[in-house]
Formats: C-alpha cells, structure tokens, sequence
C-alpha cells in the first residue's frame, strides 16, 4: 500500500518532470483526509498518504512557475475501497458524509485549475483536516481506533 499510495506517484512523476516541465503542466497527487491523523487499522494507508502529501507540498515550492503541484485530500468516497479494505461492515460511507466519485473527480480538477497547493473534497473535509490539526494525536488515535475497529 505504502508503494502504490507514495512511491509510485513519486515516480512516476520524477518520469514524466522534463515534458511537465517543457509544457508548464500540473501534477494532481491524490492524497487523502487520512494524511492529517493517526488511522489505527488504517496505519498505512495514512501515513502514505501524509508522505505524500508533505512531499507535494515540498515538490511544489521546488517547481514554483515551472510546474503546478496539487495534493488532493478527500474524504470518505464512495468507492470499493471500504469493502477491499475489508471494513465494509463498518458502514462508514453511510455513517459520514460520503461524496460520491464525480464530485470528487470535478472538484479535485477545479482545485489543479485554480493552482491549489491542497484542496479538500467538501467544507466537511476541510473543517475536518482543520480540526485535526488542533486535536492531541493520542486522542485522535483513540477516537479513530474506536470507528475503525476490524471485524472479529
């Protein structure tokens, strides 16, 4: 997970830098609302995606006005995801406020349009990501820990 969610797009994006580059592109880097907490059950998923976005941040300032970087961050979607995680009983996409993937799709293209550096999904996402940053790690852990708990 930690490859697919960090390492490719880092490669991938080291690959294709000297056309981006050439043709002042943009890079959209999918990261998620999990980059901005401790996610018990989920650890690596959100530590990828935390790698990733620190790193689109910092790879932006290093291209500034050669090449647009954008960290994406939405939160729950409603995608196969839960269930391949093998958390579907969770029901978390019905228990939150889960956006539905062309929403997702369009407002993560708006925010590559408007050169954002990190954009949210929805205000829910935003004031979330917000949040977390002023709530202590260990109680966030624990409050997540207590929502994400596997199946027995």
């Amino acid at each position: 997970m930690a490859r697919l969610n960090f390492e490719v797009p880092m490669e991938l994006t080291h690959a294709l830098l000297p056309t981006l580059q050439s043709r002042r592109g943009a890079v959209l880097n999918i990261a998620s609302l999990a980059a901005f907490m401790p996610l018990p059950n989920l650890s690596v998923v959100g530590a990828s995606k935390a790698a990733l976005l620190h790193w689109s941040v910092a790879l932006r300032r290093e291209l500034m006005g050669a090449v647009s970087v954008t960290a994406f961050c939405p939160g729950i979607t409603k995608t196969p995801f839960l269930r391949a995680a093998k958390m579907d009983h969770l029901r978390l996409d019905e228990r939150f406020f889960a956006s539905e993937p062309a929403v997702v799709a369009s407002r993560a293209l708006d925010a590559v349009a408007n050169n954002r550096a990190v954009a949210f999904a929805t205000t829910l996402d935003t004031v979330s990501a917000t949040i977390a940053s002023f709530v202590p790690r260990r109680l966030a852990a624990a409050l997540a820990h207590s929502i994400l708990k596997p199946s027995r």
